[in-house]
């Protein structure tokens, strides 16, 4: 099983926290000898996704976005 985590950079942080509860939960299936993967990518750019983001997603189990401010409304310094 794989389950696809989709974030930010600037929401590492909850990312990482999300992960965490993640591997704690499938820690069981894994006991049972069922394999989880976890995959990570950083989207915080649009133009990601249609070059890499579609076709990783489809070869995941389950898809996880992490959506905030952040992740919708980039920095633009001003």
């Amino acid at each position: 099983m794989k389950i696809f985590l989709s974030y930010c950079g600037d929401d590492r942080a909850q990312k990482n926290l999300l992960k965490d509860r993640i591997v704690s939960l499938v820690g069981e299936y894994r006991e049972m000898g069922i394999a989880v993967e976890i995959v990570e990518m950083e989207t915080h750019c649009a133009g990601n996704w249609d070059e890499w983001m579609i076709p990783a997603v489809k070869e995941c189990d389950i898809f996880v976005p992490l959506i905030s401010d952040n992740a919708m409304y980039p920095k633009t310094g001003v």
